[in-house]
């Protein structure tokens, strides 16, 4: 009686670990990581990419992400989180292209994203979708043709990457083609995460009676708000417009028009998506007005008709196909080598 008691002690101890390695398997969670060059609370770029993996959770994911990583720390941060066996890892921006390129053919059963430039493609398991920064520049750009009152324009960028000169390129040319009288200027930073540069950009360019200025630099876009923060504080009006993140919404400051938004979050949940079904595809692409992957921020409640129409109008024009990118570059005036270097022709399809 006790060997059939403990013949059957041992099955069922074998059925439970069976049972509980087979529950082990199927809540298995995919990992996926993301990395930034910046703070993840900076109301813009790194923001929405932060926002967009925290969205992964509510389709099964584990997240984890690490900010403010210097160039050269790159490969080490990757190599971390491929050793930890993540299914997914992220690196939000142009600079991450050759370390991603690097980690994606030593760690090959890893998927890897880039957001923001054009390394996906050529290695089997990387992918990059890099949003049409000519479209997105043209728009606002008429935005704020229309909003400049001095004729003066600011754009303050943080470093002088292929994407961020095609997105000043194609600003130049929508506010040429709209009032050849107004004046621009610009200004880089040289830092992705430097509030005080920003601030210290913002109040050169007020002092030159700029009335109007985009940010296209992370957290330094939190010093140039706070710089026109001052300056309507002394009785200068000065306009703010945004770029990928939604700023009147994060800021609720009404001298922040409008800006122009790049869905970074719809990128990162279906890239993860495809990792989770097995559809994952290697490539290159570019997200515009016309897939929904970019598309005009809040109004400002002083926003008038006449800068909502002129957003409306340029996004209508590319949507329609009435503008091609080559003739949005070509309306800066600039020489066809230097746009084109820029871009690395990818721009003029």
């Amino acid at each position: 009686m006790k060997k059939i008691i403990s013949l059957l002690l041992v099955l069922l101890a074998g059925l439970l670990v069976t049972a509980c390695s087979g529950s082990d398997t199927k809540t298995e969670m995919l990992k996926a990581a993301l990395l930034t060059g910046g703070p993840v609370n900076d109301g813009g770029w790194n923001q929405m990419a932060y926002e967009g993996l925290m969205g992964l959770e509510d389709i099964g994911y584990e997240v984890s992400n690490t900010e403010n990583v210097q160039q050269d720390g790159q490969k080490q941060a990757l190599q971390a989180y491929a050793d930890q066996g993540y299914n997914l890892i992220i690196g939000h921006g142009f600079e991450w292209g050759d370390a991603l390129t690097e980690m994606a053919n030593t760690y090959p059963d890893i998927k890897f994203l880039q957001i923001g430039g054009n390394a996906g493609g050529k290695v089997p398991n990387l992918t990059s979708a890099e949003f049409k920064s000519y479209e997105l520049g043209y728009v606002m750009g008429k935005i704020a043709a229309v909003t400049t009152e001095s004729k003066k324009f600011g754009f303050v960028g943080a470093a002088k990457i292929p994407t961020l000169v095609a997105e000043i390129t194609a600003i130049k040319g929508a506010i040429k083609e709209t009032d050849p009288t107004i004046t621009v200027a610009e200004i880089y930073t040289g830092s992705w995460s430097d509030v005080a540069a920003g601030k210290k950009a913002g109040e050169q360019m007020i002092n030159q009676g700029i009335d109007t200025i985009i940010g296209i630099g992370d957290a330094c876009d939190a010093g140039v708000i706070q710089a026109i923060e001052e300056a309507q504080a002394a009785g200068k009006d000065v306009k703010f417009i945004g770029w990928t993140g939604d700023f009147y919404k994060a800021y609720q400051k009404d001298f922040i028009i409008t800006s122009g938004i790049q869905d970074v979050q719809a990128v990162i949940k279906d890239i993860a998506t495809e990792v989770k079904d097995g559809t994952f595809e290697s490539r290159y692409y570019l997200p515009g007005f016309k897939s929904g992957g970019l598309s005009i921020g809040t109004w400002s409640p002083i926003a008038t008709d006449a800068q909502k129409a002129a957003g409306e109008a340029a996004v209508k024009r590319i949507v329609d196909g009435d503008i091609t990118p080559k003739q949005i570059f070509e309306l800066s005036g600039l020489p066809a080598s230097e746009y084109y270097s820029a871009t690395e022709l990818v721009y003029s399809k």
